[in-house]
């Protein structure tokens, strides 16, 4: 029986391309930077790869981006930042556990940025990343237990919700009901 969890989906508030305000529920979860651009990727793709294969190909191009939060009212800047990810579920990537303290069905969200002072760092926290252990990188990822999030990436406006990219102006905000 799922119709509880469905009732209490988190949201995602955001502007297209075509000024048209979107709201979208996902079940698992929202992301902007390395992962989105991974998940366009792999979206746009003709033939089929592992996601590993594809992020791959994604730190070839990807450039980190500052990062302005509003998290719970309280404001965060970040530089560096390759990926940030606000999660329902644990796991995004075909198996990638991003967000290893994530309750589904709690009232809280997690948010991970990753943040590094290059492409050869983040290469390096990759796998720590994927095993879920990335707690431990306290000063090359953010973790934070959070109801709301307001993010504003500069230059740069891809996003993936659940998987699935989208394109948006301004900020995003990702809401807990």
């Amino acid at each position: 029986e799922i119709t509880d969890e469905i009732k209490n989906l988190p949201f995602i508030e955001f502007i297209d391309l075509n000024s048209h305000a979107k709201k979208e529920y996902f079940a698992n979860g929202v992301g902007t930077g390395i992962d989105a651009n991974t998940c366009f990727i792999a979206n746009n793709s003709k033939k089929k790869k592992s996601y590993f294969k594809i992020a791959r190909e994604s730190f070839k191009t990807f450039k980190s981006r500052n990062l302005n939060l509003i998290v719970d009212d309280k404001e965060y800047n970040f530089k560096n930042v390759y990926f940030c990810a606000v999660q329902n579920g644990k796991y995004f990537g075909g198996g990638m556990k991003i967000a290893p303290h994530a309750i589904r069905n709690d009232d809280y969200l997690d948010l991970y940025v990753v943040h590094a002072k290059s492409k050869f760092k983040l290469v390096l926290l990759f796998p720590i990343i994927f095993l879920g252990i990335h707690g431990i990188l306290k000063k090359n990822v953010t973790y934070i237990k959070c109801k709301n999030v307001v993010i504003n990436m500069e230059d740069y406006n891809l996003l993936q919700i659940d998987g699935e990219t989208r394109r948006y102006e301004g900020k995003i905000i990702v809401k807990r009901r």
